[in-house]
């Protein structure tokens, strides 16, 4: 073989003669003005302009284009005097512009990045950077100081190291309560400690041990991992647990507040068992605590905080493993709910679970965080009743249960689901994400999977109302097999923007890939676009898409689906007719079409979605199949258009893919 640094003296002669082959082909061009046919020269090749200028940027003949190519009409492009566009799919987006994201939500953006944008940024971006950490919630200008962590909390500089000054010390070991509660002399038991310091210096330093006690706080800071002997702090090594004998391990007054890190919070073991229990109007934040009930038939609660209370948990795990009784790992009642890397454990249980009950007009924010459950009657990964929830990057494994499994559940709230994982195992029937009523709904980038069923199952369920717009996109959903309906989307009583999902329904007694219910309220049509949309063998019937409306308006816009089945009775079901032709689909002359094209009824090619991998295969007939989604996409589709379930930029070849993986030439 060639080494590529010692071309060999041949190659080196024969590249030489081209290359002076191609100059004297140069010269000869230019002496006799070949190539050129405006009026000011004897050219031979014009230019298509008709300006008389052989040389201008306008050329348009054969010895190559510098045209300007501008897609969306922008001005920017490909050779144009604005400039290069970066998404030239965009009329909206042109420059790259740089911004800043609240990337923990606390009100503080600090995650510098890039975008494509117009004069402004958008929506959701800012102009500014002031956190100094924006992966912690617990970190912005002017929060609280957790001591002796290696952490700058306050954004000031440095960190709080415990004294004499800013802490009363507790060790229960070698304390006193008759003692001032310093280093030198520390009190015995949290409750001394939390007395002498609430209305002072509002900090509690505890050391290693197991303190059995049932502390009640109305306004200070409890600190574990400390060891007493020089008072310097390690949280794994000096395990500091606190271990309720009559109710609660924490209880907080009304309108008081606790702030704890570093500890293990143990419920007791006879009764209703609570980790922290909030009176009304509480506050309460946690960090790097573990909390264990242990109920006995009675019920348990991890985290409970009564009405109007303020919740924040970060780095915090409650184990409620191995329980018979109803489990609530947070029940918040009103007021905010705040947690990152909340990690919520119950298996081995055959109680009710829920994961996160918010209710009474809470809010609720749920990010990187886990539940992973296994066996209960009743199953709620996360139960918003008349609240309303955000979700982003989270995990519910929702195991097997006899009884009926819902991943989600929002009754009577908005909801924001964006980059989620639900999973539930075999189950008596199973919504992965139910939105009843939902008022407003954004999907984004969630993977649903569900396994068999005695019943009906359902990926994604929405009963929503006429003036909010649901919004799903590069969702992927897959419905396993069982008696029931299999229904891999359904939405209902509100305007959809439906957008690359991929949602497979398996087997069933009636096998629908999408379900659409539209009324006469709707206040705008409804688009379903750039979907695979795939149902399965139904024992009574199985429908592709089925939709009801109640009039015949026009209302639905099915554009460059792939609608796929095992042998539909319908690709296109419509009340009581019936669409089995997609040419007659595309043709939208069944009632409430308002526009069809594009579509196709083609076996998608995925790589193994019934083991989660939703990506197409390069010989897939969807890829550059779809269409550009922006022209209808609300505002709560965001940056989602341009991108995948993976983050790759779309369109990646000659045009959008079908579904919600865009495949990478």
């Amino acid at each position: 073989p060639i080494d590529a640094k010692e071309e060999p003296a041949m190659l080196t002669m024969h590249k030489f003669l081209i290359f002076m082959a191609l100059v004297l082909v140069m010269s000869l061009s230019v002496a006799c003005g070949c190539g050129d046919d405006d009026d000011d020269d004897d050219s031979s090749s014009p230019d298509d302009d008709d300006d008389d200028d052989d040389n201008d940027t306008d050329d348009d003949d054969d010895t190559g284009s510098t045209e300007c190519v501008d897609e969306d009409g922008d001005g920017f492009g490909e050779n144009c005097e604005a400039g290069a566009d970066c998404n030239d799919y965009d009329a909206a987006a042109y420059q790259v512009l740089t911004g800043y994201l609240d990337v923990d939500s606390d009100g503080y953006p600090g995650t510098e990045v890039s975008i494509c944008g117009g004069e402004a940024l958008p929506a959701g971006y800012f102009s500014y950077s002031d956190d100094c950490n924006d992966a912690s919630a617990m970190s912005y200008p002017g929060a609280a100081e957790i001591p002796d962590d290696g952490e700058d909390q306050d954004c000031q500089g440095g960190d709080l190291t415990a004294s004499n000054d800013n802490g009363i010390f507790v060790d229960g070991d070698s304390g006193s309560n008759a003692n001032p509660g310093t280093m030198e002399e520390p009190v015995k038991t949290v409750q001394k400690g939390i007395d002498l310091a609430e209305g002072d210096t509002e900090r509690v330093y505890i050391a290693t041990e197991e303190y059995d006690e049932d502390v009640q706080v109305a306004g200070v800071a409890l600190y574990g991992g400390y060891d007493a002997a020089d008072w310097s702090r390690d949280i794994e090594a000096n395990e500091t647990e606190l271990t309720a004998t009559v109710a609660y391990p924490i209880e907080v007054a009304s309108d008081g507040w606790v702030r704890a890190d570093g500890l293990t919070i143990n419920g007791i073991d006879t009764g209703a068992s609570f980790g922290v229990f909030g009176n009304p109007g509480a506050e309460i934040t946690f960090s790097r605590l573990r909390i264990n009930t242990f109920a006995d038939g009675t019920g348990g609660f991890g985290v409970y905080n009564g009405s109007g209370g303020l919740t924040y948990l970060e780095d915090v795990v409650i184990d409620m493993t191995d329980n018979s009784s109803s489990l609530y790992g947070v029940q918040q009642v009103g007021g905010l709910f705040t947690a990152d890397n909340l990690r919520i454990l119950a298996t081995g249980t055959t109680g009710t679970f829920y994961g996160v009950l918010l209710a009474g007009s809470a809010y609720g924010m749920v990010t990187n965080s886990s539940v992973v459950v296994d066996g209960p009657s009743a199953n709620y990964g996360i139960l918003a009743s008349g609240a309303s929830i955000e979700m982003r990057g989270t995990t519910l494994d929702m195991g097997d249960s006899p009884g009926v499994t819902y991943g989600v559940l929002v009754a009577g709230g908005a909801a924001s689901f964006i980059d989620n994982d639900v999973t539930i195992g075999e189950t008596a029937s199973a919504f992965g994400m139910m939105l009843a009523p939902a008022y407003g709904g954004q999907l984004i980038n969630n993977r649903i999977q569900i396994g068999e069923g005695l019943g009906s199952l359902y990926g994604i369920y929405s009963s929503g109302v006429p003036f909010a717009t649901l919004t799903a996109m590069n969702n992927r959903v897959f419905v396993g097999n069982g008696p029931g309906e299999t229904i891999a989307f359904y939405s209902t009583s509100s305007p959809l923007f439906s957008a690359n999902n991929t949602l497979i329904a398996g087997e069933g007694s009636i096998s629908i890939g999408a379900y659409v219910g539209l009324t006469t309220t709707e206040i705008s049509s409804s688009y379903l676009v750039n979907n695979v949309i795939q149902s399965d063998e139904g024992s009574t019937s199985e429908w592709t898409v089925y939709m009801t409306t109640g009039a015949a308006l026009p209302v639905l816009n099915l554009l460059n689906n792939d609608l796929a089945g095992e042998s539909p009775d319908c690709l296109v079901k419509v009340n009581a007719g019936c669409v089995t032709d997609i040419g007659d689909v595309n043709e939208c002359a069944w009632v409430g079409c308002r526009e069809a094209s594009g579509n196709l009824d083609d076996e998608p090619d995925l790589v193994d979605p019934a083991m989660g991998n939703f990506a197409l295969v390069d010989t897939s007939p969807l890829i550059d199949a779809g269409v550009n989604p922006a022209p209808w996409a609300p505002d709560a589709a965001g940056d989602a258009i341009w991108y995948d379930y993976e983050m790759d930029v779309r369109p990646a070849g000659d045009g959008f893919d079908i579904g919600a993986d865009e495949f990478l030439p």
